[in-house]
């Protein structure tokens, strides 16, 4: 699991749009579900900082808390940390932010988004 350095981090990240800019690589892989496919495949875009605003964003702490989403963070094998979000029993909200430590800071490096 992502431990504490992270987790003070992402209270920063997710408070702070200055936060957020500093902190995401850009190019940005950006994965959705493409609606248009019947077999509703991932579609992946890379996103440069000016088109980044059209997508769906980090939740601040009060959008999670007013559509009451569950925020689970894990840790993969290359060091990778991620933070899923989803509302309970529900496809409306299914997202997940990977986040990659670059020296002494952590970048966002990618946004999934598994949302129906």
């Amino acid at each position: 699991m992502c431990a504490g350095e992270f987790v003070k981090f992402l209270g920063d990240f997710e408070r702070s749009k200055v936060v957020q800019a500093t902190h995401t690589n850009f190019p940005l892989r950006y994965s959705h579900v493409d609606h248009d496919d019947p077999e509703l495949k991932q579609k992946h875009i890379w996103l440069n900082k000016q088109s980044v605003e059209k997508f769906e964003s980090f939740p601040s702490p009060e959008y999670q808390s007013k559509i009451k989403l569950e925020r689970k963070i894990t840790k993969d094998e290359a060091g990778r940390c991620a933070v899923n979000f989803n509302v309970p029993d529900s496809d409306m909200y299914a997202m997940t932010f990977s986040f990659i430590k670059w020296g002494n800071t952590w970048h966002l490096v990618e946004i999934e988004d598994n949302s129906l």
